[in-house]
């Protein structure tokens, strides 16, 4: 999806859990170690065909202060969640963001 924004992750390879390929997403694509923690969202969509399942997870990083090594990206960017819907995203990644939004909201306002 070149020149769009994207959240982190990827597909789930045979004989992990989701959380398992977030922390391995994680590494591959920025060699930082992480936590997945609770499931936020969800969303399944049709691609060529295929029915695709995405998954949101909130993380831990699992050091202060990580160095961000992109190995498979040309730029990383932390944004506030309510800018996500003006950055140029993937549809995909789109479609969760209203329970990610609903999400942050629910801790911001001592819901969660």
């Amino acid at each position: 999806m070149g020149c769009r924004w994207e959240f982190p992750g990827g597909k789930v390879e045979p004989g992990e859990t989701p959380e398992q390929a977030v922390c391995r997403e994680f590494m591959e694509e920025f060699s930082v170690p992480v936590r997945a923690d609770s499931l936020i969202a969800r969303s399944e969509f049709v691609h060529n065909g295929e029915t695709v399942t995405l998954l949101a997870y909130t993380v831990q990083l699992e050091t202060e202060s990580p160095e961000w090594k992109l190995s498979e990206h040309t730029e990383i960017r932390w944004v506030e969640y309510n800018a996500i819907p003006e950055q140029e995203f993937v549809d995909s990644d789109l479609r969760i963001y209203p329970s990610i939004k609903q999400y942050i909201e629910g801790i911001l306002h001592g819901v969660l």
